[in-house]
């Protein structure tokens, strides 16, 4: 698994720390993208309000979440996304999981790979510079100061309940990813290193990798 790679901290069993996964100049690249989206991209529109001004879009972020991919791979699967979502200054996020229980089913946000929301990992790289912004899990009593270019995964349900503390200066921006298993794999996105994978990224729409199979023509 990929916890036993020996760059990978465990902080505790079920959450996890790789500093610097992304090479600096690649972070460089992205920031300058996200600072410029912050004036002149349009955000995504989200039906919980807390989301509504912060998540991105940036394609670029495909070399992060293949890279991503690999230290999962094979075992932990990340579904499709090139989404970041951006913090500032005074900004603080709420506590929640990333997924519900098994057998729940929440449709109250876009689900476009039929999951349910019911995901094994959450998956995060960061980008921006700032001070503040941890990460923090209060069932566990775990606090852990991500840095740009540093890569978190942790479970997805109780007791992982986490949240951030209050941004106190500068751009704080997370590609948030989500995860399954092998065996919790939905099969509406191709598995990573497959086949059906490479024929769709070398396909002429360089984005049809992050849309469901069964919207892909």
């Amino acid at each position: 698994m990929f916890y036993n790679n020996k760059n990978v901290e465990t902080i505790v069993d079920g959450i996890y720390i790789y500093r610097n996964f992304i090479e600096k100049e690649y972070v460089d690249k992205i920031n300058k993208i996200v600072y410029n989206a912050i004036g002149d991209y349009d955000p995504f529109s989200h039906p919980n309000n807390w989301y509504e001004d912060k998540t991105y879009s940036i394609p670029e972020l495909d070399y992060a979440w293949e890279k991503a991919s690999d230290l999962l791979f094979p075992e932990i699967h990340i579904v499709p996304a090139t989404e970041v979502l951006i913090t500032k200054t005074g900004d603080e996020m709420f506590v929640h999981t990333d997924s519900p229980e098994n057998g729940a089913i929440e449709v109250n946000s876009p689900d476009p790979f039929q999951t349910c929301h019911i995901v094994d990992y959450g998956v995060l790289i960061y980008y921006g510079e700032w001070t503040g912004g941890n990460i923090f899990y209060p069932e566990l009593n775990v606090e852990i100061s991500p840095r740009p270019g540093d890569l978190v995964v942790h479970k997805s349900r109780h007791p992982y309940d986490h949240g951030v503390r209050k941004i106190e200066s500068g751009i704080r921006a997370a590609q948030s990813m989500f995860a399954l298993t092998e065996k919790d794999h939905p099969g509406t996105f191709p598995k990573y290193k497959s086949e059906e994978y490479y024929k769709i990224k070398s396909s002429n729409n360089k984005n049809a990798w992050t849309s469901p199979l069964n919207n892909i023509n």
